[in-house]
């Protein structure tokens, strides 16, 4: 007697085991506790403000160490903002001594036919990080690695509605006087920028007390990153310069070199955000202190108590000031 076959298995087609193995897939996933899948796709917290210095030597560096204690120190609220770190020279400032103080440390990045331009590198720095914290962060706060921070400094904040937070110019120099004639310095600028001259605001320097066309400090800032004007502010420096006519009028006088990059931003700011746009800092956000002796400077802070941020902390410096506790012992740990 012959014992029959058992029938041969069918070859399953490729389309239902795609199916079950979707299928397979998602009843893994429904298995998963709901906290597992909440921690993997959780995104990185938004932060309030996030703080960026750039060093390009050795005493930048130490500097950069101070303003970053200060913060951690006297900065209240935002005592523990993340801080990035540019580094505009790796070969002679690697920032390998605050990497413990920083959230992360970046290279800048930049057009090198523009970089014996001073202050090129900041401008670079700014729109490079701007780009990186765009949706992480409310505001990104800028300051020169000879800043520290003295009180919390809640008015970079205060103004939910401004795309930036800036202080008028120290001293007029390259600016334009609000009732002359506006300077081909100014009209070449705000050309590239795309700045209409009727829409442009006067503002008063602050140690010589002068009125000129919207001029703006870039020492101490703060701006929205997720408005661009810091890569607006790149761009239109890049028109400017890599014209070669305009890199010829800009370089062929120091302080047309010198102070391009800041008159390029105000430039921007003012064409892109307009007056109600800007929140206008009180002058104890990135006072000057090595302008503190400067005659005519009238309305001068005589308590470094008094100041929020301050620009150009050295020990000489800060002996022009009145300086008391908490300050003076700190003060004495830290900046040298």
């Amino acid at each position: 007697m012959q014992r029959s076959r058992e029938p041969a298995p069918i070859p399953m087609p490729r389309e239902i085991m795609k199916i079950l193995f979707a299928a397979a897939c998602l009843l893994a996933l429904v298995a998963t506790p709901r906290s597992a899948r909440a921690q993997e796709s959780a995104a990185p917290a938004r932060s309030p403000m996030t703080f960026v210095v750039m060093i390009a030597s050795a005493e930048e560096e130490t500097q950069a160490a101070a303003l970053i204690d200060s913060l951690r120190t006297f900065g209240g609220a935002y005592a523990q903002a993340p801080v990035i770190l540019v580094l505009a020279d790796p070969a002679k400032a690697d920032g390998r001594s605050l990497a413990a103080r920083v959230q992360q440390t970046v290279v800048v990045r930049l057009n090198e036919q523009l970089r014996r331009i001073p202050f090129t590198d900041k401008v670079y720095a700014c729109a490079q990080v701007e780009e990186l914290v765009a949706g992480r962060t409310d505001w990104l706060v800028w300051l020169n690695p000879d800043c520290l921070v003295l009180a919390e400094p809640r008015a970079l904040a205060a103004d939910r509605e401004a795309w930036a937070c800036l202080r008028p110019v120290h001293i007029q120099n390259v600016g334009a006087s609000a009732d002359g004639p506006l300077p081909e310095f100014w009209s070449r600028i705000y050309e590239v920028a795309g700045l209409d001259p009727a829409k442009v605001w006067t503002v008063e320097s602050l140690t010589d007390h002068r009125k000129v066309r919207g001029y703006f400090n870039s020492g101490c800032m703060a701006f929205a990153p997720q408005r661009g004007l810091l890569r607006a502010w790149r761009d239109a420096y890049e028109r400017l310069l890599l014209d070669p006519a305009n890199l010829a009028f800009y370089t062929a006088n120091q302080s047309y070199s010198i102070f391009c990059h800041q008159a390029v931003l105000s430039a921007v700011v003012m064409a892109k955000a307009g007056r109600e746009r800007v929140n206008a800092l009180p002058p104890a956000y990135g006072y000057p202190l090595q302008l503190q002796d400067q005659p005519g400077f009238t309305n001068r802070i005589t308590s470094l108590a008094d100041i929020v941020i301050v620009i150009g902390a050295y020990p000489d410096t800060l002996r022009r000031i009145a300086v008391a506790e908490p300050f003076e012992s700190w003060l004495a740990a830290h900046v040298r």
